[in-house]
């Protein structure tokens, strides 16, 4: 993400260098999808959608999709909150094909999972789940709950050698 801001449309605003950035992108994606067509790759290459804003985009995955991609990874998610990610992801839907899929880079919103349903999510990545692992007191791992959150579950750890007393003959 350069730069983000949420209220911008189009391609309004953005730093010469969010759209120098942006311009690359797109290049290499053009570069990168004609020299796996050409090498007769057998995967699917992804686009990656950057830009500063909703309208900016969106506009970066309808290019993306006039290129020939049917599957866009959305890049700068980290950083946003799940009602600035939900503004991305209606501006992309409303510029595209429905049936193009998306994926979303850095997905570390696992509580709030089940409220992006309407927006046609094909697959997410996140390392979110394993920072978490060995990171929070008790939340270490989840599973989906009875209904639309998730449910935590605290890790049991053995303590540290160094800090296990000996009990070595004496």
């Amino acid at each position: 993400m350069f730069d983000f801001d949420p209220l911008l449309g189009n391609m309004e605003g953005g730093s010469q260098d969010a759209r120098a950035r942006f311009d690359i992108t797109l290049e290499n994606a053009d570069g990168f999808r004609r020299e796996a067509i050409s090498m007769g790759a057998e995967f699917t290459p992804l686009g990656v959608v950057q830009g500063w804003s909703p309208g900016s985009m969106a506009e970066a995955a309808r290019r993306l999709v006039a290129m020939g991609y049917d599957y866009l990874a959305l890049g700068g998610m980290v950083p946003l909150k799940s009602p600035e990610i939900k503004i991305c992801l209606e501006a992309i839907r409303n510029a595209i094909p429905a049936s193009t899929r998306l994926h979303i880079l850095g997905f570390a919103k696992a509580d709030d999972i089940d409220s992006f349903h309407g927006f046609d999510i094909a697959s997410f990545d996140t390392t979110s789940p394993l920072i978490r692992a060995f990171k929070d007191a008790k939340q270490n791992y989840y599973l989906p709950g009875d209904g639309p959150g998730l449910r935590y579950y605290t890790r049991s750890a053995c303590p540290k050698r160094s800090k296990i007393r000996s009990f070595s003959a004496r």
